[in-house]
C-alpha cells in the first residue's frame, strides 16, 4: 500500500503538523483522524462534517479517496476549512461565510 505524507499549517495559531495517510484513505476517514489526533490545530471543528478539504479550488467529497481525488503524492497543497454547522435551534443562522471559523492550510 501507498502511503502519503501531507504537511499541515494553521495560519490562524501558527501551529504546524505532518500526518500520512494511505493512499485508499477516504477523506472522511481523513477528517476523522485529524480530529482524533490534531484536535487542537483543527479546532474549533468537534466533527468531521465541520472540515472541508479543498485541492485544486475544488471541495473534495467525503466519499472520495485520496488516491482518487489525486492526492497521492507528498508534498501537495490543500486547504482545510473549518466551519459550524448550524444548530437544531438554527445556530447562528447566518450566511455559510458568517459561520466560518478559521482555516488550514496543508502543504
Amino acid at each position: 500500500m501507498k502511503s502519503v505524507n501531507l504537511k499541515f499549517m494553521n495560519p490562524s495559531n501558527g501551529t504546524s503538523f505532518s500526518h500520512q495517510f494511505d493512499t485508499n484513505t477516504t477523506i472522511e476517514s481523513a477528517k476523522q483522524q485529524l480530529l482524533t489526533e490534531h484536535a487542537s490545530d483543527v479546532a474549533p471543528a468537534r466533527q468531521f462534517s465541520e472540515l472541508q478539504l479543498i485541492y485544486n479550488g475544488r471541495f473534495i467529497g467525503n466519499d472520495s479517496t485520496l488516491k482518487a481525488a489525486n492526492l497521492n503524492e507528498d508534498d501537495l497543497t490543500l486547504h482545510v476549512v473549518v466551519r459550524e454547522l448550524p444548530t437544531a435551534s438554527g445556530g447562528s443562522g447566518g450566511s455559510p461565510s458568517a459561520q466560518s471559523k478559521g482555516c488550514c492550510v496543508i502543504m
